[in-house]
């Protein structure tokens, strides 16, 4: 080859790399722009069995949420969403027969295209007692 050649197939490769090297960088992304992260997950089947119902909810809603959003942020189908869920939660040393119980949410959540409602724990409200003052505010220097 000649010197003119060598250029000439060099500026073709810079001008191609410019027009097209957004594209091809993200050929090999390893699709994992949204990152892996639940809050108080069980390691074992027999945790989340004791867990309290409204822990349970709380779980799947968050496991719902976090399929959602992977699913649109690195635009994958659902299985492969669920197989990112269990390859995930295999890394951090959650049981396998944990894993495939919560695999469905997260598919189901991914096909319907949103997450489980919302799961309030509601606190108790203590009646206002009327007391000396009638419902109004007691000063500081009443005391």
């Amino acid at each position: 080859m000649s010197f003119g050649q060598i250029v000439t197939v060099v500026f073709v490769i810079f001008i191609g790399y410019l027009t097209f090297g957004d594209k091809i960088e993200k050929l090999y992304d390893s699709q994992d722009d949204l990152t892996f992260k639940l809050s108080d997950v069980p390691y074992t089947t027999e945790l989340f069995n004791i867990m309290e119902e409204t822990e349970k909810k709380s779980l799947l809603q968050e496991i719902g949420n976090l399929c959602v959003s992977k699913h649109h942020a690195d635009k994958i189908n659902c299985t492969d969403t669920g197989y990112w869920l269990a390859n995930n939660m295999t890394d951090e040393g959650i049981a396998n027969d944990l894993i495939i119980e919560l695999i469905p949410t997260c598919t189901q959540a991914c096909k319907t295209q949103k997450a489980l409602p919302s799961v309030e724990v509601k606190e108790e409200k203590k009646p206002k007692s009327s007391g000396k003052y009638g419902g109004a505010t007691k000063w500081f220097w009443e005391e």
